[in-house]
Parts: C-alpha cells; structure tokens; sequence
C-alpha cells in the first residue's frame, strides 16, 4: 500500500517518542499492513527493550482484498508478513477464522502462543451519550444499512442480489442507504418507493437513524475471506438493541456470529430462492411482533470498553507506557 513510502519517517518518529517517554509496549495495527514493517525496525533497534504487539483488524495475505495479484509482489509481501509475525510478541486479530488462516500459511512459525482474539466493538460511552427519543413504530417495516455500498460486480458489498429481491417482494418496505452508496440510477427509478438513498450522516446521527430502523442490514458479496470478517458495524448495530439481518456468502463471520448469539436474521447471498423466503419470514414477524430479540445486559462483553481490558492483559506490567 501507498503508505510504505512513509515507514522511514513513521519508525524515526516512533524511536524518538519511545526514547522520550520511555515506553515498553508498542502497538501497531493494520491496515494498512505496511505500517507493521515499523514494528520489524524497531525490534531490530531495540530488541526486547520493547513488548511488540501487532493488531490486525483485517488480515493481510490470506484474503482476496489484500492479497497481491501478481506473484512476485505477492511472494514480497508473504516475505513481510513471516517477518513481521516472527518478530511480534502478541498478535491480535479479530476472529478464529483469521487465526488459523494465518497458521495455515505460515506453519514454520510458532505463533499458537501469541495469538489473542480481540474483536472491534461498540462503544458505551458515546451511546450514553446520545439521546434516541422515542423508539418509532413505523407503519411500513424499514431496513437501515449505514455505511459504503455498491451494484458493481468488482465490490465486496455488491447489493444487487439484494435488490432484485426487492423487485420481487410483494408487500410494502423500505432500504434506507445512509452513506457512500455508488448504485445505477435504475434502482430508484425501478424500486420507487422500496428504497431511500441518503447522504452520509454524522457518527451520532448514524447511530439516532439505527435506532428508528426495525431491522439493520449488513452485506458481504466475497466468499473469499468472508469468514474473516466481523466488521465495526455488526457491534454498533448490537449495541443499538435491534435485530440484524446478514447478507453473504454461508462462510460470512458476521452471519455465523448472529446465529450464534441469536441476533437476528441471516441470508445467502447466492439463494436467490433462499433470500425471498426470508425476508417473507422476517416480514411475517414485523407484522405480528415477533422480531428476534435480545437482552441488552447480555452484550456488554462485545463493548470497546472490554475489548479494551483485553489488551490491558497484553502489555507488560512492569509499565504501562503505550506506543499506538
């Protein structure tokens, strides 16, 4: 990634404060991944001066995103990424999935000991901070998706199989898109009154809109690396009280993730069949009240707050001084 051309000046400038403050624990996440090759120089300046932690928040080369097209540019940054795992001390990632992908890779390494699951999360703070109203009750049921979003065949987040189901659905309902949504003007022109296209909104505000959706929507069209995937998104829905509705491929984390706690509801992205029936069901249960729920007391552990704790854990004790 572009930010490799900054690593001279990003580990001087790490070097100097780590000098300065006397700091032992350094943290460095990613992506982009380039800036974990910070961590491989100061290992090699300092040694076991510092506790090396490196944080993936998506993974590096065992996924379609990231992974490189070209073999030689592929082979370089596998070379990175053994080099960067052998140096760290603890390795956080954010699922199973991630972590036995990465061991599967690199099976020279002994990394089963430096592995800790840390998952994004939701904020606490901020939300008691936030004042939702009244919770509406809508006369025709909405389905929110908050965040970027398009019908090209190239994306991770293609939302045409979803669409078209809308087409196909008989009864009245309503996809609001809040954010970067990058979809052919066809769509409204066909779906009338199904689908609302807004412009992104404030963090706040974002969070005040969930809380008026009767279901909130996440998508993930790539099979590749979908099990990898717990986005930031699926714990502010969480945190919001509502039930989820997943859309991706069977491997989807996220959707593996809601039937797991029984969060809401999840879908195929590749069962067109599957898709209409589901939404068929979701409907019925809006329309009785019989929307899955669940109890708020019961997702505090999936707040930043703990997750937070968790890296706590990580740090050596002697002295908490942070490099992030």
């Amino acid at each position: 990634d572009k930010e490799i051309y900054g690593i001279r000046k990003y580990f001087k400038t790490s070097l100097d404060l780590i000098q300065k403050y006397n700091i032992n624990n350094v943290i460095i996440s990613s992506p982009p991944h380039s800036m974990q090759l910070i961590g491989i120089k100061l290992k090699k300046q300092l040694g076991e001066r510092i506790n090396l932690i490196i944080d993936y928040r998506d993974s590096w080369n065992t996924t379609k995103i990231f992974r490189k097209n070209i073999w030689i540019l592929n082979y370089i940054s596998k070379k990175m990424e053994y080099l960067v795992l052998k140096n760290a001390d603890s390795i956080s990632i954010v699922s199973i999935a991630m972590k036995n992908k990465i061991l599967n890779m690199f099976p020279n390494l002994e990394l089963n000991n430096k592995f800790n699951i840390i998952m994004n999360g939701f904020d606490k703070i901020l939300l008691s901070k936030i004042d939702f109203g009244n919770n509406t009750n809508n006369k025709i049921m909405n389905i929110g998706y908050f965040g970027s979003i398009s019908d090209e065949k190239s994306s991770y987040r293609n939302i045409t199989s979803f669409l078209n189901i809308l087409l196909l659905f008989k009864n009245p309902i309503i996809l609001n898109l809040y954010g970067n949504i990058n979809i052919s003007p066809k769509w409204p022109l066909i779906l009338k009154e199904k689908i609302k296209i807004n412009n992104n909104v404030s963090h706040k505000k974002a969070l005040t809109l969930m809380k008026q959706m009767d279901i909130l929507m996440l998508l993930h069209s790539e099979s590749d690396g979908a099990d990898e995937v717990l986005t930031g998104k699926l714990f502010e829905y969480i945190s919001i009280g509502k039930p989820i509705l997943s859309i991706g491929p069977n491997n989807f984390g996220a959707s593996l993730f809601i039937q797991k706690e029984n969060l809401g509801y999840t879908m195929n992205i590749n069962n067109k069949k599957e898709m209409l029936n589901k939404l068929n069901i979701i409907y019925k249960d809006w329309t009785q009240n019989k929307m899955i729920k669940y109890n708020l007391d019961n997702i505090q552990q999936f707040s930043r707050q703990a997750q937070f704790n968790s890296f706590l854990k990580l740090l050596r004790e002697e002295d908490n001084n942070v490099c992030y």
